[in-house]
């Protein structure tokens, strides 16, 4: 019932807006393993999820890799009982008029344009003369180049290119190799191709590294060895490639991209363990498959139309969709816990930011069906809208950096959700 009230209040208010660490947290050491858990248990209307990702396995072995400037390790033991919680937002939206006609806007354009600059000043003022440049800065300024090509205003691009010139367009502090410490090359890439011809010196530093894992190279599960990691670096390293014409860095990003899937994802429920800690246990943390889901459009968005490997990455963020479209609670927000709602209850503001983005993107590039997925979308922007958005700018109920579910306060912000809040609100623009 809750969920039936939730679409249809969506189409009452019609084109209104709804409303190292390690990426995050600890040094863990990448093992082998294998299994995992269906989605089901006792929980009052758990989802199956079904369907599977082309040439994906779970399991395998990897030696111990440290990371660098980790934050203490978390140990991630805590398994949950059962999958319970509500079924997810789904169900059926108006799409295109006979005729195809064109469909109305997804969101009220200048509304939505306010509200991402809110956002967008309120962190850059928030900033300060500080210009580090670490994953969960570097998140952000993804996000604040969305909001640059939404607005078309210079100065979100001038303070991007600001904060890469505060860093000399390196990676951040630490191992070079490392894929947190590799964020920051995304919006340094971006603001190469959007001054085309860009300055060689924007993409030097960032090569060195890369012809160095292409000279040198890794397995997946040995370097990206944890699920954020595909948000950080794949994405980088498509940019770079399209920047420099070197395809050589899309094939070190698919071999490694695929290897770490074939360890971490768990294609019989089409979500990721967040690391071999998590390996065969049924926790399946949102904000972690929230970096792999809009990970997935980060890289898409820079893969050549003939790459051999872009079917495969549709197929798995297609598959993750599927998935998550069940798992969305009849509030708008996805829990910290996938699998298990009720074990943290309170809204979490950073998966859901990723997810909504990730289903956006989807519609607008034409990998999801606009009735069944925009309806998500929609509940997702709202919760985050009408519930974690303060007056100020500010995003709340974002749970802190973890490697695990966890709990969230109404007053718990991070640059990352913010970005992930900008990338939501740029594609849903587009629908």
């Amino acid at each position: 019932m809750k969920t039936s009230f939730l679409i249809s209040s969506l189409f009452a208010v019609g084109a209104l807006n709804w409303g190292c660490s390690s990426s995050e947290g600890g040094t863990a050491v990448p093992g082998g393993g294998s299994g995992g858990s269906t989605i089901g248990g006792a929980g009052a209307g758990a989802n199956s999820a079904g369907g599977t990702a082309s040439g994906t396995t779970s399991g395998g072995t990897a030696g111990s890799v440290a990371s660098a400037g980790a934050e203490p390790a978390t140990a991630g033991t805590a398994s949950s009982a059962g999958a319970g919680g509500t079924a997810g937002v789904g169900g059926s939206a108006g799409g295109a008029e006979a005729g195809g006609a064109k469909n109305e806007p997804a969101v009220d354009r200048a509304v939505t344009l306010a509200q991402m600059r809110k956002v967008a000043d309120y962190y850059l003022a928030s900033f300060g003369n500080t210009t580090v440049n670490d994953w969960i800065r570097s998140t952000f300024y993804t996000g604040l180049m969305a909001t640059y090509r939404a607005t078309k205003d210079n100065k979100y691009r001038n303070a991007s290119l600001s904060w890469a010139e505060a860093n000399q367009w390196k990676p951040a502090t630490g191992d070079a190799r490392f894929a947190d410490n590799q964020c920051c090359a995304q919006t340094y890439a971006e603001l190469y191709l959007d001054a085309m011809p860009g300055d060689p010196k924007m993409l030097a530093p960032i090569n060195t590294v890369l012809d160095d894992m292409v000279a040198n190279p890794k397995a997946g599960r040995v370097e990206w060895w944890w699920c954020d990691s595909l948000f950080m670096a794949p994405a980088a390293l498509a940019r770079y490639a399209k920047a420099t014409g070197k395809t050589q860095y899309l094939d070190l990003m698919h071999s490694m991209y695929w290897d770490t899937t074939d360890f971490l994802y768990n294609e019989q429920v089409n979500l990721f363990w967040r690391d071999s800690n998590y390996v065969g246990k049924n926790v399946y943390w949102s904000r972690g498959n929230g970096w792999v889901f809009g990970g997935l459009a980060r890289i898409m968005d820079y893969l050549p139309a003939a790459d051999a490997k872009k079917p495969n990455y549709e197929t798995l963020f297609k598959d993750m969709a599927g998935a998550l479209l069940k798992l969305q609670q009849a509030d708008g927000f996805w829990r910290s816990d996938l699998l298990d709602a009720n074990r943290f209850p309170n809204p979490e503001s950073s998966g859901t930011a990723f997810f909504t983005y990730g289903m956006a993107w989807g519609i607008h590039h034409g990998l999801l069906d606009r009735t069944m997925y925009l309806p998500s979308a929609l509940a997702g922007w709202n919760a985050l809208i009408k519930t974690a958005l303060n007056d100020t700018g500010k995003i709340g109920w974002v749970q802190v950096v973890a490697s695990a579910p966890g709990a969230a306060m109404a007053g718990d912000t991070k640059d990352y959700a913010a970005g992930a809040f900008l990338l939501a609100g740029s594609e849903l623009l587009e629908l």
